[in-house]
C-alpha cells in the first residue's frame, strides 16, 4: 500500500489452525509496516481442536507480553481495533455488553449478524431489519436472537458464540434431520470464546495503567 497512510487504516487479522503459532509475529511485522490499529480473530469455519485452542492461547499470550515491555520501553502502543467492549466493562465494573451490531447487506437492508449474509435468501428475509418511515423495526433481531437463545447460544462481543452457530444453523441445503449439528458445533466455538474475550478483558484491564495505552485508545492522559 505505498500510496496509502497506513497509519490511517484498521487491520484485522484471521487466524486459522495453520497459522496460529504465527498470530505475534505477524502484528509485529504489521506494526513495523506502519499499522497503528490492529485486531485479530480467530476463523470460526475452521475446525478447532484442543491442540489449536491451546497453541491460540498461549500465541495470544505472547502477543500481550511484547505489546507490554515495548510500551514500557517508550514505543508506542497500537489501538487494539476490537478492545472498546472490554474497555467499557473494565472502566464501569459491569460486564461486557451483549452484541448492538447491525449489518447493512448489500441490498440496502439491515440484519442483526453478518453471518446471514451467507444464509439463503428466504433465511434472511425471515429476520431482515427495514425502515420505517424514519425508525428501524427491530423485530427480525428479536426473531434471529430468540431462535439463537433456543438453540442455547447467546450474543456476545469479543467473539460471539452466535457467529459460528449461525453459519452452520442456516447454511443453505442444511436438512432439518441435521439439527443437532448446530449444538455440535458449539464446544471449539465455546472455548474461542473464552481464549479471545478472556484476552481482551485482561489487555484492557493491564492497558488502562498506562496513558500510553489510553492515549492510543481516544482515552483522555488523566
Amino acid at each position: 500500500l505505498p500510496r496509502v497512510d497506513r497509519g490511517a487504516l484498521s487491520v484485522n487479522m484471521v487466524i486459522t489452525p495453520q497459522t496460529v503459532e504465527g498470530l505475534a509475529i505477524n502484528i509485529i511485522r504489521l506494526r513495523a509496516l506502519g499499522f497503528r490499529s490492529i485486531a485479530w480473530a480467530p476463523d470460526i469455519t475452521a475446525h478447532w481442536c484442543k491442540r489449536d485452542i491451546a497453541l491460540l492461547e498461549r500465541s495470544a499470550q505472547r502477543v500481550k507480553l511484547h505489546y507490554f515491555r515495548s510500551m514500557k520501553k517508550g514505543l508506542p502502543p497500537y489501538e487494539i481495533a476490537n478492545i472498546y467492549e472490554a474497555l467499557q466493562s473494565a472502566l464501569t465494573g459491569s460486564g461486557v455488553p451483549a452484541c448492538s451490531s447491525l449489518t447493512l447487506g448489500p441490498g440496502g437492508n439491515f440484519y442483526p449478524c453478518d453471518k446471514l449474509l451467507a444464509a439463503p435468501a428466504g433465511v434472511r428475509a425471515r429476520f431482515v431489519m427495514k425502515l420505517r418511515g424514519s425508525r428501524l423495526d427491530l423485530s427480525g433481531r428479536k426473531k434471529f436472537f430468540a431462535e439463537a437463545a433456543r438453540n442455547g447460544v447467546l450474543p456476545g462481543v469479543g467473539f460471539c458464540e452466535i457467529g459460528p452457530w449461525a453459519l452452520l444453523h442456516f447454511r443453505a441445503g442444511r436438512s432439518r434431520r441435521e439439527g443437532e449439528e448446530s449444538r455440535a458445533f458449539l464446544p471449539g466455538g465455546e472455548a474461542l470464546s473464552g481464549v479471545v474475550s478472556g484476552w481482551l478483558a485482561s489487555m484492557a484491564r493491564e492497558g488502562l495503567r498506562f496513558a500510553a495505552f489510553r492515549q492510543a485508545h481516544g482515552m483522555k492522559k488523566s
